[in-house]
């Protein structure tokens, strides 16, 4: 009987030792940051309970696990693995993230040698830089100009008003603002590419989830 509690008691051990280590660790991300999409709201004396989406950073050393999906958001003038995506879904599996979460400068193209456990920086090998020349217009920026209240637009982590300018390459996201009274109609994203000023009809628009 004792010998059976004691390989009670190891089992015990070994699937919890096996839980820890399909675990993920938030870790420190060059140029970008974990970030997780976080509901909020604000109460207003004319337009009621006012919701939106907002990314926030995650601190470093927090636990995910196995199956969890978080948000890789890199800085202005970088993208997910150089490939022009602003903001980037990665999950958590036996204890690594996937896609590999690096941010690296727009246009750099990526090779992953060796998939990085989950507490260290990524190993990537930028094999070719593109340098923009004097006459290119990879640094230039659409400008974002919507004067929809309900419409909520984000750049990373970066909540876009009227006037505001996008890099070249980089996604916007689109939310409602009301989001338990309406919904979204037409694309979620947009990616600034031909350097110019935005159309409002290229946005989407807040509808009546019920229509």
């Amino acid at each position: 009987m004792k010998s059976f509690f004691i390989i009670i008691a190891f089992l015990g051990i070994l699937l919890k030792t096996l839980a820890e280590n399909s675990n993920c660790i938030v870790y420190k991300i060059y140029n970008g940051a974990f970030t997780e999409s976080i509901e909020k709201s604000e109460w207003g004396m004319f337009t009621g309970t006012e919701r939106w989406l907002e990314n926030v950073q995650i601190d470093i050393g927090k636990t995910k696990g196995h199956g969890d999906y978080i948000n890789v958001t890199c800085n202005t003038g970088y993208s997910f693995q150089g490939k022009g995506l602003n903001t980037n879904q990665v999950q958590c599996l036996n204890g690594k993230f996937h896609p590999n979460p690096v941010c690296l400068i727009n246009g750099t193209i990526y090779q992953e040698e060796t998939v990085p456990i989950s507490n260290t920086s990524p190993t990537v090998t930028p094999e070719t830089t593109i340098t923009p020349q004097a006459d290119d217009n990879t640094t230039c920026t659409c400008t974002y100009e919507d004067l929809n209240y309900n419409l909520v637009a984000y750049a990373g982590l970066t909540r876009l008003k009227y006037g505001s300018e996008v890099n070249r390459g980089e996604k916007v996201e689109f939310y409602c603002l009301l989001s338990g009274f309406s919904k979204l109609n037409g694309p979620t994203e947009i990616t600034c590419q031909n350097c110019k000023a935005w159309d409002p009809s290229e946005f989407p628009t807040c509808v009546n989830p019920m229509a």
